[in-house]
């Protein structure tokens, strides 16, 4: 009562406003109960309009029966933004025998890839192929995909948190309890003490009840008992047992509140969504602050504009040979399933366990799209989704949050297939202090490299001096003019910079929240975070730092600072712990 007053509710007696049966339980004597009371808010007593029982189902392990109640809510003006949901029905692949990927899967969708080549007059010579054909093309390959995905089995996604306690015997017994309830619906739902189904259809309820509550004891007794071994033994996995337990994950997005710059704070789902991608398009649109070098600007634009853009085939040293089937079908093995798709709804099992005749088709579609340099539209589209950095910061405040874009699984194969080419290029242009997105330089190698160098000039008896910098919104705050002016005086590869360059031309971006996603908007600098090129582009896009410190003349001083004196420095020793592990 106190917390009723507290709030304020009130109860509601609901025999007046039900419909059909008038209780919520019947004792096995026969015993009918009083239908149950609803605790309502008092702005809302009003607006109770009526309530119904609803009949007993086998997922009702109660002995009572559920209230169905409706409500006449005033309307409120919270319209949802006319986007639709991107995302397809997640398959458990995992779960799949490969019998039925292949029979279900790759065989029906081969047979449709052959229907489609033969009704779809596409040339034999990927290069002759319109920009109108190859657009076309991937649309329909990733209908296909998705149209025969939708047909597959899809295997039961059981959930170890929400019943980590589950286990054969309450398999078994859910399914008697579900057989003996399909034997009672057939029967015509009788409540009769002499009816053997439904006598029969309570035993197996009580039976299931009864089991389910001794596997949670169980289980919650094996809990204690790790948990009190590991907070002597092992404190970071007792906190991390404990927080999980206390916090369990959930299957459903949860949407966190947005912070403005002003204080206010937005809860309602859509106008969070409004507000992230208001975030993001002012992030991404292109400042120029008052004390940038103008003249500087314009210089880099003229040169970047006067570089030809046209599509040619003799300038091109990597993508020379076109892709082969082997390196469609080798790639898409390779692809991790259960990551997030992109806006296509694509996932990366639709490529992992397709057949020959689609990734044929595939292989066919990248050839042309290297021949054009020209992608489609539908790989110009990434969907951001802002993730909590952690470490006890707010999430609600925006800046606390990195920024992942989702880009369609089709465009991450193609980058991967070029990447593979350009790597050993990108690889002798970056310099060796470079450890970003590379092999053999982990940031334990980084460290070392690191400590040997100060413990190396400390054991001399020479004063070090650490100076780290942190560059906030990298990513996000990269110049395109510049970035591609950069790689085109590097050496890049002609066609590959031209096929990168369109890449970001008309590149639309949208938040997705929840399982919606905003309106789309066009953005003006950065790499896109979750790019299998984005690390690579930054790495060279900042390259010229590291170039230019390596030509500042030695022994400059600054006060008592010496720089470049004849103590060893990183320069001198970041190749010898990488050849000495």
């Amino acid at each position: 009562m106190a917390m009723m007053n507290r709030l304020p509710l009130t109860c509601v007696d609901m025999l007046s406003r039900c419909q059909g049966p008038q209780y919520t339980y019947c004792s096995s004597s026969g015993h009918e109960s009083y239908i149950d009371h609803c605790i309502v808010s008092k702005p809302l007593l009003q607006t109770l309009e009526q309530c119904s029982v609803l009949p007993d189902e086998v997922t009702n392990s109660s002995d009572h029966l559920a209230i169905h109640t409706t409500w006449a809510l005033p309307s409120h003006n919270t319209e949802e933004p006319q986007v639709t949901d991107p995302r397809q029905p997640r398959i458990a692949w995992h779960k799949l025998s490969n019998a039925q990927i292949t029979e279900q899967y790759c065989w029906p969708l081969d047979y449709l890839v052959n229907q489609y080549t033969e009704l779809v007059n596409l040339p034999s010579d990927c290069s002759m192929w319109t920009h109108d054909q190859i657009s076309t093309v991937t649309e329909d390959v990733t209908e296909l995909a998705l149209r025969v995905s939708r047909t597959l089995d899809k295997p039961s996604r059981a959930c170890r948190r929400s019943k980590p306690y589950w286990n054969r015997g309450l398999s078994h017994l859910s399914s008697e309890k579900r057989k003996a309830w399909k034997e009672w619906v057939a029967r015509g739902r009788p409540r009769d003490l002499h009816d053997q189904t439904w006598v029969h259809y309570q035993e197996c309820k009580r039976q299931f009840r009864r089991e389910q509550r001794r596997a949670q004891a169980h289980h919650e007794e094996q809990f204690l008992c790790r948990l009190e071994h590991k907070a002597a033994s092992d404190p970071r996995t007792f906190w991390s047992l404990l927080n999980r337990r206390v916090t369990p994950r959930s299957n459903h997005p949860s949407v966190q509140p947005f912070v403005r710059n002003d204080g206010t704070v937005l809860t309602h789902e859509p106008l969070i969504r409004d507000a992230w991608r208001d975030y993001f398009q002012e992030l991404y649109t292109t400042k120029t602050p008052a004390h940038y070098n103008s003249s500087f600007q314009q210089e880099v634009k003229q040169r970047l504009s006067s570089i030809p853009t046209e599509p040619r085939k003799d300038d091109t040293t990597l993508l020379k040979d076109d892709i082969t089937y082997e390196d469609v079908h080798m790639t898409c093995r390779k692809l991790k399933i259960g990551t997030a798709p992109g806006a296509d709804g694509l996932q990366p099992g639709n490529l992992k366990y397709a057949g020959p005749a689609y990734l044929q088709l595939v292989t066919h579609l990248f050839n042309a799209i290297v021949s054009s340099e020209w992608r489609p539209p539908t790989f110009k589209r990434g969907l951001i989704v802002p993730i909590p950095k952690g470490h006890k910061k707010d999430p609600s405040i925006p800046d606390n949050n990195r920024e992942l874009t989702l880009m369609p699984v089709l465009g991450k194969v193609l980058d991967t297939l070029l990447v593979k080419r350009a790597e050993s290029w990108i690889d002798s242009t970056l310099d060796d202090l470079q450890g970003a997105n590379r092999r053999c330089t982990s940031s334990l190698e980084v460290s070392a490299v690191l400590q040997e160098v100060i413990s190396h000039n400390m054991n001399r008896g020479h004063t070090v001096y650490v100076a780290l910098l942190d560059i906030k919104k990298a990513f996000d705050t990269v110049w395109h003019a510049g970035m591609f002016l950069k790689l085109h005086d590097l050496g890049m590869d002609p066609k590959l910079w031209r096929i990168l360059l369109n890449s970001y031309s008309e590149f639309r971006c949208a938040v997705r929240i929840g399982h919606r996603v905003s309106d789309w908007f066009t953005p003006g600098q950065g790499v896109h975070q979750g790019d299998v090129f984005s690390m690579r582009l930054h790495s060279l896009y900042i390259n010229s730092l590291l170039t230019e410190l390596r030509s500042v003349a030695k022994h400059r001083a600054c006060g008592h600072i010496q720089e470049g004196t004849e103590s060893a420095t990183v320069n001198q020793l970041q190749l010898q712990p990488r050849l000495e592990v």
